[in-house]
């Protein structure tokens, strides 16, 4: 850990401990995780697309996936309120409850029984969506997983590959 317990104290020898022994640990896994579902979730996406399925089939396929991953993300609140992150917290809240409320919307209409549901979920948007999602999400916590493993701090190839990917697909994603 590279601290001397007389130097700072019990509290901050503890909060160094548990951040070297337990956080880090867990924000490595929870980015790979989060890494791997989006993957999935946009060759899934990618896949439909590709042969054929359309738009119509498209939400039903990547539907489970994409809730998932997305809700998961709240946890990115409780990371940056507890410090586990150096992402400020109004800035993480607005992204997560923006891309939530995105994703209630969409759930709503394919729910609904109205009929409005399908023109929502057969949206060339909701594809614009689920495929810019999925490249700067993987991009994204793929780049946190290396971060967090001391990798990526060093490789500028990934910090330009991130910031290309979050500037431009984004807006697409989120204007939607």
């Amino acid at each position: 850990c590279g601290v001397k317990f007389g130097a700072l104290g019990i509290p901050a020898t503890v909060i160094a401990y548990l951040k070297a022994y337990l956080v880090r640990p867990y924000l490595i896994a929870y980015n790979a995780i989060q890494s791997v579902g989006w993957a999935l979730m946009l060759a899934k996406a990618v896949s439909v697309l590709m042969t054929g399925g359309g738009l119509a089939r498209l939400f039903a396929h990547i539907r489970p996936s994409l809730l998932f991953f997305q809700r998961l993300a709240g946890m990115e609140v409780l990371h940056s309120l507890l410090g586990m992150v150096r992402s400020p917290l109004p800035t993480v809240t607005l992204q997560v409850f923006s891309r939530l409320a995105l994703v209630a919307v969409v759930e709503h209409a394919a729910d609904a029984t109205t009929g409005g549901g399908a023109a929502v979920t057969k949206s060339v948007y909701l594809a614009l969506m689920a495929v810019s999602w999925g490249v700067t999400e993987v991009v994204r916590y793929t780049t946190y997983c290396l971060s967090a493993l001391g990798i990526s701090d060093r490789n500028a190839a990934m910090k330009l590959l991130t910031v290309s990917a979050c500037r431009h697909l984004q807006p697409p994603a989120t204007f939607v």
